[in-house]
This record gives C-alpha cells, structure tokens and sequence, in this order.
C-alpha cells in the first residue's frame, strides 16, 4: 500500500515536464518500478511536441509548499531522444529548473527518460 502511495506522488511530479509547443495530443508515460526497493523510480514519457527550440520545465512550485522547492536534485539519467537519435539539451542559466533543445523536423516526439532518487525510505 505504502509503495502505491509514493508512486502515486511520483507521477504528478513527472507529468509535470511541459514545454510551451505543446498540443492536443496525448503523452505517454511509463514507470519502471524495478529498483523501487533502492529508492529509484525509472521514468519514461514521451511529449508530443512541435519541431524546433522547445523548453522543458521541471515543476518548481509542488502543492503544499510555500517556496520554489521542487526535487530536482533528485532527478539523474537525463536522456533526451527523438528519431533514433539523443538530442542535445542544456540546462537554463537562469533558471535551473528549464531544460531547452531544438527537436528535429521528424515526424516522432521527443522521449524523456531519467530516474528520480527518492531521498525518504520506502516502508517495507
């Protein structure tokens, strides 16, 4: 039951990647709970997006918290792919919460992979 519940608070967290070329099309998301006793959830989502400069942003302001506090530390194995291909992102100098790239003109969305260290312990 406790395992349902941290993945349940993980998900939002991951849904939460948007980027302002974004349309009406659906995005794809898959947990790999494997290493769920280590505390590392494997993510997987693919956003459909327009080719061309995109900006990805991971959520800053989680419900519940009264300052820009969201986990990205806890966020490793960045991986950016489209076509086949790994494309090349860069963190925001401003703001370390955005990721910008520039997506090819291929008719394939971008997939997001990484995982997320989750610093508490799970309840065995």
């Amino acid at each position: 039951m406790r395992h349902s519940a941290r993945l349940f608070l993980t998900i939002p967290i991951s849904l939460a990647f948007i980027t302002a070329n974004s349309f009406a099309q659906t995005i794809k998301l898959s947990v790999d709970l494997t290493d769920a006793p280590r505390n590392i959830f494997h993510e997987r989502l693919i956003i459909p997006v327009k080719p061309g400069p995109n900006t990805f942003v991971y959520p800053k302001w989680i419900p519940g918290n009264h300052r820009p506090t969201g986990p990205i530390q806890n966020l490793v194995g960045l991986h950016i792919r489209a076509g086949g291909k790994d494309l090349d992102w860069q963190r925001d100098l401003v703001d370390m919460y955005a990721f910008t790239l520039t997506v090819p003109g291929c008719s394939c969305a971008p997939a997001i992979a990484g995982s997320k260290v989750c610093r508490s312990r799970l309840a065995r």
